[in-house]
Parts: structure tokens; sequence; C-alpha cells
């Protein structure tokens, strides 16, 4: 009987960072008299980027459970397909057609790109300060925000940390004093 195997989710979720870690297991099932299977000798790992329509051999005939993916191009779609061979000499089919990815990930590479939204040239000493990302709709989707504040070129300050939220209240104005904030953001990859 030939061995089993396969690749897990690289990532929770469906998104994964361009460096990943794609891991998988197999095992050789039992003989139809009920005795053992003669154990995994080795695996093949595929890949594909365009559906199954074109596989490729990640790693060939290795006896490792794991391998590190880097460089991975943003916004590309990584199906992923493991097969073994046991030591009798039994090997599973190799992949064909997109009806053999076993999982996918698709790679956000990029960090957000966060802005923070205009103030007004003058205002009372509480102002709304708001921020957004103008990027990750369509990709990993925001994690938190950072928000920081300072004087005329002075010290930053933290004025908002790890937040989902997209605004907040800045009650520390000061007459005649002129205020600058800066917004940074992490996405759920943990680009920043």
């Amino acid at each position: 009987v030939a061995p089993v195997a396969n690749v897990y989710q690289p990532s929770e979720g469906a998104w994964s960072p361009a460096n990943f870690v794609v891991k998988w297991e197999g095992n050789d099932p039992p003989n139809s008299d009920g005795s053992a299977g003669s154990g995994i000798k080795w695996y093949d790992v595929y890949y594909t980027t365009n559906s199954g329509s074109n596989w490729v051999i990640g790693r060939a005939q290795v006896t490792t459970t794991e391998t590190n993916v880097t460089g991975a191009g943003h916004l590309l779609t990584v199906g992923l397909y493991a097969r073994a061979m046991d030591n009798a000499g039994n090997e599973g089919p190799p992949p064909s057609g997109s009806g053999s990815i076993q999982t996918w990930t698709k790679i956000d590479a990029e960090p957000p790109q966060v802005t923070v939204n205009p103030l007004p040239e003058a205002s009372s000493h509480i102002f709304t300060v708001s921020w957004q990302d103008t990027k990750e709709q369509y990709e990993s989707g925001i994690r938190y925000y950072d928000v920081q504040w300072r004087v005329q070129n002075g010290q930053w300050q933290q004025l908002v940390y790890h937040t989902t939220a997209t605004s907040t209240q800045f009650n520390q104005g000061q007459n005649g004093v002129t205020y600058e904030f800066r917004a940074r953001g992490v996405d759920n990859v943990g680009n920043e």
C-alpha cells in the first residue's frame, strides 16, 4: 500500500508573508493482511502558482518534514502538494491539476501604506486625529496601528499603541504650539 502525505496550511488564515515555513506529514498504512507498512523513505513536495496547471518539485526525495520558503512574490497564490515513497518502493501519485492542491496560501509581501489624515491648520486644544491604510483592504488586512505625536520637531511620543481604531481624540493641545503626527500599520502576516 502506498504511503499517504499531506501539507499543512503554512499560516493562520489564507495569507502568508514572503518568507514562511511549509510543513508536511505522512503515514504508511497497514497492508491488506494487517501487517505494518514499511515506513516512509522520502517525500516529494510540489508547488504550483497557476492553480494546478503546472506543478514544480520544490523539494525532491527529502526525509525532513519542513522547509523555508523565502522571497515569494507579492499577491502570488501558491498551491502545495506532498507525496511519499515507502521503504518497499510504493509511492503516492504525483500531482495532477487543481484537484491535487492539498493546501494553498496567498502572499502578502509588502507593508501597509498608512497615512495620517490632514488636520486643520488651527484648532482647539482638543481635536480628532485620524489615519488610514490605503493598501491592505484586498490583502492580509491590518492587525494594528501605532500612532505617535511630537511638538515642533521634538521627541516622538506614543499616542495610541496596537490599536485597530482609525481615530482618537488628542486633548493636549496648547495655544500657539505646532504638533506633528505619524502612524504605521502592521498587517496580519507581520509586514510593518
